[in-house]
């Protein structure tokens, strides 16, 4: 529905295939496929090597129902979407001021703020209690001579960004958070790219990182401030934000719309007795 919207595309469509490790892997996805809600996202099972470039000997589960976000190019195509209600600057805290009607910066005023600013939100008065736990990761883009109609996901994923091209990663640390990419990281998604696809790894395309604003109970930050009128925050998602967010947009837009209730696992109400 954003692509139509949007005029973009961002979404593509790919089934997954996971090696397994042993036959008692192989077993357990078995099973998997009678369970009706694991089974729906199985395609086929296989019992033996599929792929002499995969290193699979006890074959694999392919999964359906998969895919990857083009995440900047969705991003691009929601700022097209929204034009010129959406402000693209740095926000500057110390401009928000208080009124009789809500809070005002600047020139907008609104009656409601809702923090959705990644590991910023460490740095704002209204919750910088809150215990994130960033989270650097690396990726690499690689040339490589394996073209398969699937993404290949162990210990590693594989996704094609284009002919012989493919993006590997990622890796976790909880050290290192302002240090650019590194040879530790890049020497371990070749290792563990290495430990599932045979064929050679070409020349290395680039070499990327991020942080990601995960949370000390690896559970997203959604709910309202303790004290504040009209503050909010929808954060922490940390790795998995492009399939938790959809999920918990719904979630937070019925709270404020409606006030139906959050989850107590995700609502920050957990953590006010540390205030």
């Amino acid at each position: 529905e954003l692509e139509r919207v949007s005029g973009r595309e961002f979404l593509t469509r790919k089934k997954i295939y996971r090696p397994f490790l042993s036959i008692e892997e192989q077993n357990e996805w078995m099973g998997h496929s009678s369970d009706p809600k694991i089974g729906m996202f199985i395609e086929e099972i296989f019992t033996k090597s599929q792929y002499p470039e995969l290193r699979d000997p006890f074959g694999g589960v392919l999964l359906k129902m998969s895919g990857w976000l083009n995440i900047n190019e969705f991003l691009d195509g929601m700022a097209s979407y929204f034009g010129e209600r959406l402000i693209l600057q740095e926000f500057d805290e110390k401009l928000l001021e208080k009124c009789a009607d809500g809070w005002k910066y600047k020139t907008m005023t609104a009656k409601n703020l809702v923090f959705c600013n990644g590991l910023g939100a460490l740095k704002t008065q209204f919750f910088n209690y809150l215990p994130f736990a960033p989270v650097k990761g690396e990726i690499l883009e690689v040339a490589q001579d394996f073209d398969p109609d699937f993404i290949v996901n162990r210990g590693v994923f594989r996704v094609q960004l284009s002919k012989g091209i493919y993006r590997v990663g990622s890796t976790y640390t909880w050290h290192d958070l302002d240090i650019g990419p590194t040879e530790t990281a890049k020497n371990e998604i070749i290792s563990k790219l290495s430990d599932v696809v045979k064929v050679p790894i070409g020349a290395i395309k680039s070499h990327k990182t991020g942080i990601r604003p995960a949370t000390k109970d690896r559970k997203p930050f959604l709910g309202k401030h303790p004290t504040e009128d009209g503050v909010y925050i929808f954060n922490g998602f940390g790795a998995k934000g492009v399939s938790l967010v959809p999920y918990f947009s719904k979630i937070m837009t019925q709270y404020l719309i409606k006030s139906q209730p959050i989850q107590t696992e995700v609502d920050i109400a957990r953590y006010f007795k540390y205030i």
